[in-house]
């Protein structure tokens, strides 16, 4: 059961809410930006940067509302044949 309308959960509330990293290299992590000495002259941090503001937005901007109607577009998947319910 959700306590919001999927349409107002963005999949960046989820990632958050699970402490995962969002930044796709540890050097562009904001919770440590010193771990790495070369920090300052690295041309390719500057590429990750901006795939990781890139990956921040598409994640902020999608809701568990636009996932499930993309689902709907989607061939289905067979269904196994147990019947156990899973909670999470």
């Amino acid at each position: 059961m959700l306590s919001r309308d999927p349409g107002d959960i963005k999949v960046l509330d989820i990632i958050k809410a699970l402490k995962e990293p969002i930044a796709p290299v540890a050097c562009v992590d904001d919770k440590d930006p010193d771990q790495c000495e070369r920090i300052d002259t690295c041309v390719t941090r500057l590429l990750w940067k901006k795939l990781g503001d890139i990956i921040r937005e598409v994640l902020e901007s999608t809701s568990l509302e636009d996932l499930l109607k993309e689902t709907d577009q989607l061939p289905r998947a067979p269904q196994p044949e147990h019947h156990h319910m899973f909670h999470i």
